[in-house]
């Protein structure tokens, strides 16, 4: 999990200016560490620690996860959510740009997405077909 973790942030940082996401992330990081109830709300989780090997993706995602923040710990904070999604994460922060427009509507139906995480993820493009259908055409 490190090593993929690791290929997230290598990814992120070839994609773009180097110093300039590093800069972003940094800058995030500080401040998502700077607000006290949010910080110890991540350290309090029960599985916490199995946020530990995915260190790297997070950090080369947090100028994009700073704002979703409360609302994922909110989300993950419930009985056996984290569990569920720990083991898709780094797949899941690698496709953050292609995720991050559903996420309020992940978030809001969490329980129900969770068990299925690896599934949505391996058909997530053909998902992405429909996402702009209007209901009448589905």
């Amino acid at each position: 999990s490190e090593e993929r973790s690791a290929r997230v942030l290598w990814t992120r940082l070839r994609q773009a200016d180097p110093w300039d996401a590093l800069r972003q992330d940094a800058a995030s990081l500080l401040r998502l560490g700077s607000n006290v109830t949010l910080a110890r709300g991540y350290l309090q989780l029960s599985s916490s620690s199995r946020l530990v090997p995915h260190a790297a993706a997070i950090v080369a995602r947090a100028a994009k996860l700073e704002r979703h923040a409360p609302g994922i710990l909110l989300a993950v904070d419930r009985d056996g959510i984290l569990e569920l999604v720990e083991p898709h994460l780094d797949e899941v922060l690698q496709r953050f740009d292609q995720i991050e427009p559903h996420l309020p509507f992940v978030l809001d139906h969490v329980d129900v997405l969770a068990p299925h995480v690896g599934v949505i993820l391996k058909h997530f493009d053909a998902l992405l077909l429909y996402v702009d259908q209007p209901k009448d055409d589905l």
